[in-house]
């Protein structure tokens, strides 16, 4: 299912962005996830080995550890406070003091 180049979109976006995708994901190959993370300035990708197009149980721990650590790092001086983080696809909405179990929940 194609949606377009968001390129130029992405580039205009001006907050803290975590791309996470996964190396076994068959819907959606690697290479839209690099170039994703790529285009939004700033931007940090996590390839996750093992991972497909889901949350695997497995690997929740482990991505509710990266997400929390990247919501709860300390905000560049040359930026305007961010309260909540809305991560693209999985619909979650987290606030910045949310703790590690909750969002252990939410990935759950």
């Amino acid at each position: 299912m194609a949606s377009g180049d968001r390129t130029e979109l992405l580039r205009r976006l001006e907050v803290p962005t975590l791309v996470i995708h996964g190396l076994a994901d068959r819907m959606c190959d690697v290479s839209g996830g690099r170039a994703v993370a790529e285009a939004i300035p700033g931007a940090r990708a996590r390839l996750i080995e093992g991972m497909g197009h889901n949350l695997p149980p497995g690997l929740r721990d482990e991505l509710a550890e990266r997400i929390a650590a990247f919501v709860l790092r300390p905000e560049p001086q040359n930026h305007q406070p961010l309260t909540s983080y809305a991560p693209v696809h999985c619909g979650l909405r987290l606030d910045r003091n949310a703790s590690t179990p909750s969002l252990k929940s939410a990935l759950m």
